[in-house]
């Protein structure tokens, strides 16, 4: 009561509560072809790299649903962080698995030439089912279903590619691999016919070069071959002749053609008609007489024919008789006379 009062202040604080902190793991992408097992566990230690701090009573919480698949995809996880003196604070990181799809190439078509033997077929073959190609794939294993290669006399294979995997259903390709055939093409001469009375050499010529007349084609090593056994007579006849081509890609291939000579004309001789002459000629006339008289035999046919008689002469002309015997002669038939 004595003085006037004493007064003195004092302050009772609460720390600021930190500042809440949360840092997301970082994005995290793996390679293909894992094993499951694998992944889960990178994907469960990327989940623990999150980081937070600071706040009161501060959580951590995410949303996680579970890893990718090994095969590949992603999976985006949202970190939450609560306080009970601040708002929340979330953020968001992904972690991916790559995938490898199957990458399959066929060979290209390929087509070889007929006539090559069946080891160079054999080993083209071998090297064209080398020329596919694939990629990609996890554990993928490349298959095909060859049987061998086509036939070297001709014929195709089509192979069927596959790679199968851990990740995916298989994947196919198809190709093709051809062998060209070469049928024998055989064409006979056409059937010919020569005149009669030639000369054996003309007809056994003209043969030859009717023989050189047949064509052929294709087959594989083919030999062309036939059964001629010579030109037929100049005085008439036919030589026909088969033709074979072998090979060693099908059966032998025949064909037929026939070189003819037609026949030589018969002959045909004529005598001249038996004659008297008149009492008394002249022997000049009687001569005349008997000279006509024989230019009246004649002929037909043969082949270099040639007419001849035995005459020796008109008989006397005080009387008597002279028989001629006619004779042809020709290349294709024995004399004829009368």
């Amino acid at each position: 009561s004595c003085e006037n009062p004493v007064t003195c202040s004092a302050t009772f604080t609460v720390t600021a509560a930190p500042a809440l902190m949360l840092t997301c793991p970082v994005n995290q992408t793996e390679a293909a072809c894992q094993t499951q097992a694998s992944i889960d566990s990178k994907f469960s230690t990327w989940l623990n790299t999150v980081s937070f701090g600071g706040g009161c009573n501060t959580m951590l919480s995410n949303n996680n649903t579970g890893a990718p698949k090994a095969c590949g995809g992603t999976a985006t996880v949202t970190f939450t962080v609560t306080s009970s003196c601040s708002n929340s604070m979330t953020c968001s990181a992904t972690f991916a698995v790559d995938s490898s799809p199957v990458m399959l190439t066929c060979p290209v078509n390929q087509t070889e030439a007929a006539c090559q033997t069946q080891a160079a077929i054999d080993s083209k073959f071998s090297t064209w089912l080398n020329t596919v190609s694939t990629s990609g794939g996890c554990n993928a294993v490349l298959s095909n279903n060859n049987t061998g290669a086509p036939n070297a006399c001709g014929g195709t294979t089509t192979v069927t590619f596959t790679v199968t995997s851990d990740c995916q259903s298989p994947v196919t390709c198809s190709a093709t691999f051809t062998v060209n055939s070469s049928p024998v093409m055989l064409t006979c001469p056409a059937n010919q016919t020569e005149a009669a009375c030639q000369t054996q050499a003309a007809i056994d010529s003209k043969f030859s070069t009717w023989l050189n007349t047949v064509s052929t084609s294709g087959g594989c090593n083919a030999t062309l071959s036939n059964n001629n056994t010579g030109a037929p007579n100049a005085c008439g006849g036919s030589t026909t002749v088969v033709f074979t081509v072998t090979s060693s890609c099908e059966a032998p291939v025949t064909c037929t053609a026939t070189f003819t000579v037609t026949n030589a004309p018969t002959v045909n001789l004529t005598c001249p008609i038996n004659a008297t002459a008149p009492l008394c000629p002249t022997q000049a006339q009687l001569d005349a007489d008997f000279a006509a008289w024989l230019n009246t035999a004649g002929f037909t046919g043969g082949c270099n024919a040639t007419l001849s008689n035995n005459n020796t002469g008109a008989p006397p002309i005080c009387g008597g008789t002279t028989t001629v015997v006619f004779t042809v002669t020709s290349s294709c038939e024995n004399p004829v006379t009368c």
